[in-house]
């Protein structure tokens, strides 16, 4: 079913049909909503009625319900390195999200190394537009199992936990931190009709969502031997090319051309054309960081624990094809009224031993369009801030104090927090952990 847009609805069996976004009133259901816990209103189709929306409290988390993403996990679960259940690891080691912003839900997949089975790499969907979550393509049979042997990969009947996260046997990427480098693909950029998810690892994989399947996947020697390390990766695309910040491989991009085939080691045909360090750049840092992708201005924004705040204009160096984007990056300054500004600091953005203490350090971020602003919803705390004046190179910072904590997430939420328009509410997602809500909240309303 078609997501609702901005300027219409379909009101449930019973209920007129009227045009959102000009402040008229909607007439539905009464809502249901229990100190934190929600329980949604829906439609015949599943879809969450836009009067929930508009009466839920505003700026305040709540329980989508009680289903959790657990819930749709396969079993038996898959052990990870110590022999414990090694699914929950999907999101707190280090896990990301991809948002698909036609369908309106959170793409998730993750785990990895010795903190899940390599078999673990199902893809999940949290729908903001549903409130559910659905499993959307399964993990890989214990039969795909690979390990490097120190030549090559071959068979195995057990988990290598393998750091690099090469192919498995069904072409599937064995499971892997996903940090940001996790990208929804639209169906432009794939030539398809549904479009599909981008996962950077050693096994650089592309789900075409047409047909549930993996592409084949590229893998490089160099890889598998430590030559090229994928983590606290970056990833964004433009028309049919995604680049990837690979973490800590320097001040570089690679770029995945999603069109034809070449040869890798894994396969002659390998799906599209990867280019190591095509893009010479001085932007994102390895760790210590907060990122924002702002996909409809093409630019992409980061702040540094060694204070530096810049953007990248991306799509200007692109259009002018150019392979040294450093050209390409302004410099920000943060102000504000309130003197909240002053909580994007260094210790507020680098990252402890074990579960985090810092609250923004690679915590939720979400570009709103329709607003022009940035989100930013620290880590497990109250107040969440609204980053306003993004044509300029002086931006506002307003800190929105919640009515009520969000959940911490082990180990940072990267991409796992989004925001879209459901009719003239401005909605956001979060998904903190595996065994936890959806958790939801109206940040503004027309």
């Amino acid at each position: 079913m078609a997501a609702p847009t901005a300027d219409s609805y379909t009101a449930p069996a019973g209920a007129r049909n009227i045009r959102l976004g000009r402040g008229v009133p909607y007439t539905g259901p009464a809502l249901s909503l229990s100190g934190a816990l929600w329980s949604p209103n829906r439609d015949g189709a599943g879809n969450v009625l836009l009067s929930d929306f508009q009466a839920l409290p505003l700026q305040t988390w709540v329980d989508a319900g009680t289903a959790t993403m657990d819930s749709v996990v396969a079993n038996p679960r898959l052990p990870e390195l110590s022999g414990a259940d090694g699914s929950p690891n999907i999101m707190a080691a280090w896990g990301g999200a991809a948002w698909d912003y036609d369908l309106g839900r959170l793409l998730i997949w993750g785990g990895g190394h010795a903190n899940s089975h390599d078999c673990e790499n199902g893809v999940y969907a949290a729908s903001m537009l549903k409130m559910s979550w659905t499993r959307i393509k399964d993990r890989s049979a214990l039969a795909a199992l690979t390990v490097w042997d120190g030549s090559a990969l071959v068979p195995s009947a057990s988990p290598g936990f393998n750091a690099n996260n090469h192919p498995l046997l069904d072409n599937a990427p064995g499971s892997k931190h996903s940090y940001n480098g996790l990208c929804y693909l639209p169906p432009s950029a794939l030539g398809n009709t549904s479009g599909g998810l981008y996962i950077y690892s050693g096994a650089r994989s592309v789900l075409d969502f047409d047909t549930g399947n993996w592409l084949m996947p590229g893998m490089d020697l160099n890889t598998l031997t430590g030559g090229v390390v994928t983590s606290l990766s970056t990833t964004f695309v433009d028309g049919n090319t995604v680049y990837v910040h690979s973490g800590n491989t320097g001040n570089r991009h690679h770029t995945h051309v999603l069109a034809g085939t070449s040869a890798t080691a894994w396969n002659a045909a390998s799906f599209g054309v990867y280019t190591q360090n095509a893009i010479t750049n001085s932007f994102l840092p390895y760790a210590n960081k907060l990122v924002c992708w702002l996909r409809e201005r093409r630019e992409y924004f980061r702040m540094g624990a060694d204070g530096t705040i810049a953007r990248l204009r991306y799509g200007a160096a692109i259009d002018a094809s150019q392979t040294t984007w450093t050209p390409y990056i302004d410099t920000i300054t943060l102000t504000s009224s309130d003197g909240s500004h002053a909580d994007f600091n260094s210790t507020a953005l680098t990252m402890t031993a074990g579960p985090p203490s810092n609250p923004l350090g690679d915590t939720g971020t979400a570009y709103d369009h329709t607003n022009g602003c940035i989100w930013v919803v620290p880590n497990g705390t109250t107040a969440m801030y609204k980053i306003t004046g993004l044509s300029g190179s002086t931006w506002t910072v307003e800190k929105l104090p919640a009515s009520t904590n969000c959940r911490r997430s082990n180990y940072l939420t990267y991409g796992r927090f989004a925001v879209r328009q459901i009719g003239n509410c401005t909605v956001g997602i979060r998904t903190p952990t595996t065994t936890s809500p959806i958790e939801a909240i109206v940040l503004a309303r027309a």
